[in-house]
């Protein structure tokens, strides 16, 4: 996997991982219940103050921590057109047992179309900000970073 990241919520700085020469930002995740998690040695990888980024936009949304499909909720999945792909086309898909299923492109979009069409109205999602003191707001969503936190 290679590095991700976001800007903050609150300055849009991009918030850099520890392995560059940039200089760090501090920053705090908050849910919208009130928890805090500090990160000042982001190692790029998703993790705020020991808590993953996807693991808690899944249980914002109702979940049970799912990383995936925190990704998911970040990150919706697209339906593919059937007329850019071959007959015989399979999609892989990750199942919960950590193995790959080929899927058939119908296949794939029955399986993509359920997800969205369970997935909540509004998506809430954990905001990262220097300032501690502001409070979760849903118009808080952190901006993925174009840098993803190292190559700037």
């Amino acid at each position: 996997m290679g590095f991700f990241s976001w800007n903050t919520s609150d300055t849009k700085k991009s918030i850099p991982s520890h392995y560059t020469d940039k200089t760090l930002v501090p920053v705090t995740m908050k849910d919208d219940q009130g928890n805090t998690w500090f990160e000042d040695m982001y190692e790029g990888y998703g993790e705020f103050g020991g808590k993953d980024y996807y693991e808690l936009v899944d249980e914002m949304n109702g979940g049970t921590g799912d990383r995936d499909r925190g990704v998911k909720l970040f990150h919706p999945p697209t339906l593919c057109d059937p007329k850019q792909y071959g007959a015989d086309a399979k999609i892989n898909i990750l199942q919960d047992d950590g193995e790959y299923k080929a899927h058939t492109i119908e296949e794939y979009n029955k399986i993509t179309q359920a997800f969205l069409d369970a997935m909540p109205e509004v998506v809430k999602v954990p905001i990262l900000v220097e300032d501690d003191t502001i409070g979760w707001s849903a118009e808080g969503r952190p901006e993925v970073c174009k840098y993803q936190g190292y190559w700037y």
